[in-house]
């Protein structure tokens, strides 16, 4: 059964219009700023290889599961723990369609989502961690959480305290929008850190490392900060274009959601990539949208076609947006709510994404002729 959207959701239902923009932004670039500090750590605590986190799962997610937004649409939902959980909120996802051409890493299909910690553990906040998800067999996807972490200047470590609302895996590097900057962190880098039975425990304590029972850590290797004025509210990679690049967007807050006659302006920008998988520091194209409330957005295409998530207010029903260049009156609707980050997987040609909401939580692909036909 598809999600449409109802007679009573559709009143009053504003486009969305995006316009391109003359204006060109900075990034300041400060990815190696941890370098050496977590080269240092590297000597101290045990480094493991990409691959064993993801042969090293310990959560079976649910597949199929509910009801997905289109009948053509893949889906998996998470543990009774994670979907329930009030604790840990998902924001960010990618794939190995994001990390290589293939499609693959070191042989896997994998799925990569990031949250962060609303509530923390006795007084102390964890900051924020990434799920990989072994999707090598869709029917039974199975996954395991790894803490981020940022190097102090004492040669210990700390809890990566962040929004994580986005993420874009490009080669061995992970971009995660953080709304001031885009913290970088490198799969080169994963550290084997101690049991903790307390889940309290982030960094170094006597010549042992600990990642509040977490047995895998990933630290923070730099960042990058952009103009003053603009947010980096969610990230991805977009592989259409010439030549590769990221994409940022910003979220502009808006109670009355898609019923809004307000325009947002809110900033949707091209970041080249080089051939070293770093971003241009200069912005390659810019563009403005109306839509409010915009969690993730992909480009796609020479035109280019444009893909949006926006939420609405008090765990309603939500939105995906088709779009160019113009004014456009397609979407998709969401009925669990609460959609955010997204990525394109060119196999298949599907658009990605996740839902935040406790008790709603699921990740699902919609093929990308699909949104918009409601």
């Amino acid at each position: 059964m598809r999600h449409t959207a109802t007679v009573d959701d559709r009143v009053d239902f504003q486009p969305t219009e995006i316009s391109g923009s003359v204006q060109t932004y900075r990034l300041e670039d400060r990815s190696d700023t941890f370098a050496d500090a977590v080269a240092d750590l590297n000597g101290k605590i045990p480094n493991v290889h990409r691959t064993d986190v993801i042969q090293d799962v310990n959560h079976s997610a649910k597949a199929p599961c509910g009801v997905p937004p289109t009948a053509d649409s893949v889906q998996f939902c998470w543990n009774d723990e994670d979907n329930a959980g009030t604790t840990w909120i998902p924001q960010g996802l990618t794939g190995s369609w994001d990390a290589d051409a293939d499609g693959r890493w070191n042989g896997h299909q994998v799925i990569a989502t990031t949250w962060y910690d609303d509530r923390g553990v006795d007084g102390t906040n964890r900051g924020s961690r990434i799920t990989f998800v072994n999707y090598d067999e869709p029917g039974k996807p199975e996954y395991r959480h790894v803490l981020l972490v940022v190097p102090d200047r004492d040669g210990s470590f700390h809890a990566a305290k962040s929004h994580v609302g986005g993420i874009a895996w490009v080669g061995y590097r992970l971009y995660v929008a953080d709304t001031d900057a885009i913290r970088v962190f490198d799969l080169h880098n994963i550290w084997r850190t101690r049991a903790d039975s307390s889940h309290r425990k982030i960094g170094m304590d006597d010549g042992k490392a600990y990642a509040a029972d977490y047995r895998y850590a990933i630290p923070q290797i730099g960042y990058y900060t952009p103009d003053r004025s603009l947010r980096i509210s969610s990230i991805s990679l977009d592989r259409t274009s010439s030549p590769n690049s990221l994409v940022t967007a910003e979220y502009k807050e808006d109670r009355d959601g898609v019923h809004s006659p307000r325009p947002a302006n809110a900033r949707i920008v091209r970041w080249n990539l080089g051939k070293d998988g770093k971003p241009a520091v200069t912005s390659s194209a810019a563009y403005v949208t109306s839509r409010a409330n915009v969690n993730g957005a992909i480009t796609h295409g020479d035109k280019p076609e444009f893909v949006l998530t926006s939420s609405e207010f008090n765990r309603r029903p939500a939105w995906i947006h088709r779009a160019t260049v113009g004014t456009s009156s397609r979407y998709t609707s969401v009925r669990l709510g609460g959609p955010e980050d997204l990525t394109y997987q060119p196999q298949g040609s599907r658009v990605w994404t996740l839902t935040e909401y406790d008790g709603r939580r699921s990740v699902f692909g919609i093929p990308l002729s699909s949104i918009g036909n409601r």
